[in-house]
């Protein structure tokens, strides 16, 4: 069974790894960089639940924990504070592509990076690299991410939706003690902001629109609030970016041999764009469908076992699509705050809606 995954980020790693761990000998990787872990653009904030999923993989990843968010407008009149009953780590993205790319490597895997797909012929089981090489396969798995260039070319977008994320690392004097959400409008139209702490002295602000130059005006805007507040600026140490897919999620089989998983299927939570979650989830599920399924049939066992975030995330999205609305995350959290609610406990942070328990002041 020739299994090739496109794209050597956090889904197509994961995908790689649970397929060679499984005894599946002739597995590619291909990554048009060279090296994992870039380019870099997730926050990398997730539950115990995907911790778990990972195992010791993502245990070694951990930088910081928290029980605790803060959710605010601008100027601090409408305070919200949701108590997390599991705790929350930030992960350091990088390192966890990195170290699963180790475990696939020693699982038997093979990853070619500075190799770009460019085309797929689902009908002859034929990938074209950049170098017009013909690459046969039985499966092919499209892990390429936001942008969605080949599954574009399949036919399974007809226009990507995407908001632009912007994120920068900042030196302070100071860092606020816990993970501070920006809820308003002159952050983000369409989304939210954050400030995570991930050390004393070193937080990760950004923010996500529609259009990159909005997104970083509202970064800039949080960076203005932070040394309004008495957190005084020392230097950027890092910027980056990337997209977040706002698409309700997709058929994730093409013809019966190609996958589309991670953020190429969309498969992200529409309230706060986390992909990482069902990622770590389908992983988690993988080993267990390996065992019990004909390698034929994989694709149609993979799209079952996902069908769950499937009909959960379009719930979601419709959930979502309301807010931006009625006036977006802003709205939501002034109507809250207007009622008298001062926090909110979360039960499971993969699941906000149904776990939510509020508090009144």
């Amino acid at each position: 069974m020739r299994i090739r995954v496109i794209g050597a980020g956090v889904a197509g790693l994961s995908f790689a790894l649970a397929v060679t761990a499984a005894g599946y000998h002739d597995v590619l990787v291909f990554e048009e960089h060279s090296r994992v872990g870039v380019p870099k653009h997730c926050t990398g904030l997730v539950s115990e639940t995907t911790v778990q999923a990972w195992g010791s993989i993502a245990r070694s990843c951990v930088v910081r924990k928290f029980r605790d968010y803060v959710v605010r407008d601008v100027e601090g009149q409408s305070v919200i504070y949701l108590k997390l009953l599991e705790p929350v780590y930030l992960l350091d993205r990088v390192k966890l592509e990195e170290e699963l790319a180790d475990a696939v490597l020693s699982a038997g895997g093979i990853i070619k990076f500075r190799h770009k797909v460019r085309v797929i012929h689902p009908h002859h089981n034929i990938l074209i690299d950049h170098k017009g090489n013909h690459i046969k396969y039985d499966i092919a798995v499209v892990c390429e991410g936001a942008p969605r260039i080949l599954a574009r070319s399949l036919s399974l977008y007809s226009k990507p939706r995407n908001l632009v994320g912007i994120q920068q690392l900042i030196s302070l004097d100071k860092s606020p003690e816990t993970v501070t959400v920006y809820a308003d409008r002159r952050i983000s139209r369409n989304f939210f902001g954050w400030c995570v702490p991930v050390t004393d002295k070193i937080a990760l602000i950004g923010t996500a629109d529609l259009h990159g130059s909005n997104a970083y005006a509202g970064v800039l805007r949080i960076l203005h609030v932070l040394e309004r507040e008495g957190y005084r600026a020392r230097g950027i140490l890092e910027r980056f970016g990337g997209l977040i897919p706002i698409d309700l999620p997709r058929s994730l089989v093409a013809n019966n041999n190609v996958l589309l998983f991670g953020d190429a299927a969309s498969l992200i939570k529409p309230l706060t764009g986390g992909g990482l979650y069902a990622i770590s989830r389908v992983f988690h599920a993988l080993p267990g469908i390996l065992k019990h399924t004909d390698p034929k049939k994989l694709p149609h066992a993979f799209m079952a076992e996902i069908s769950m975030f499937k009909r959960k995330f379009k719930l979601h999205s419709v959930i979502r699509s309301a807010l931006t609305a009625l006036g977006g995350y802003e709205t939501a959290l002034k109507v809250l705050s207007a009622t008298g609610i001062h926090s909110i406990k979360i039960g499971k942070y993969d699941d906000l809606l149904t776990s939510m328990k509020l508090s009144f002041r």
